[in-house]
């Protein structure tokens, strides 16, 4: 613009995936906390600011691969770090496993009633327990007889595998949260 002339501003209007949201704002600001932490050798709170920096971002993201993965992350160990998160991320995978495996056995060990008693309610759930507890010992090797040979089962346990292996890298990994 030449001094004097006719001063014609133009203004563009910013394509909507380049305007700078709260989540994005967020999420950048976090990942600088993150970086200079990390450069100053704070690793509890680059591993805080990490944590909340993954937030915001999988706030951003639309549906798809990213996102389950960020949630998984999440869920298994806030992404870091919580190892009690890991420990029953783990359980809980495991004992869905267990209890689809167990509609899909010739004869399964339980079944839902109403009509028991008390004492059998806790009968079963001990009886329950020590064969969930077996099947636990017994990961990756499957040992629990009676099951169907279908692909309903191979999957119910090709998941169970995955999901639980998340959970006990993700315990791994939360617990080496101060090491490098």
């Amino acid at each position: 613009m030449a001094r004097g002339g006719n001063a014609h501003w133009i203004f563009h209007e910013v394509p909507i995936e380049d305007k700078i949201n709260d989540n994005l704002y967020f999420r950048d600001s976090y990942r600088q906390l993150k970086l200079a932490m990390e450069k100053m050798g704070n690793r509890y709170y680059a591993l805080l600011y990490k944590s909340k920096e993954m937030y915001y971002h999988r706030k951003e993201l639309n549906w798809g691969w990213d996102k389950i993965l960020l949630y998984i992350n999440y869920l298994s160990n806030n992404n870091g770090i919580s190892w009690i998160r890991g420990i029953f991320f783990t359980l809980t995978c495991a004992l869905i496993a267990f209890l689809c495996l167990n509609f899909q056995m010739k004869e399964p060990l339980f079944h839902w009633t109403t009509d028991a008693s008390l004492e059998d309610t806790f009968e079963a759930i001990r009886f329950n327990a020590e064969y969930f507890i077996s099947y636990l010992s017994t990961y990756p090797i499957l040992k629990l007889d009676g099951l169907k040979e279908n692909w309903v089962v191979d999957l119910i346990v090709l998941l169970s595998r995955i999901f639980v292996s998340v959970g006990i890298y993700q315990i791994i990994t939360a617990f080496r949260k101060y090491g490098k």
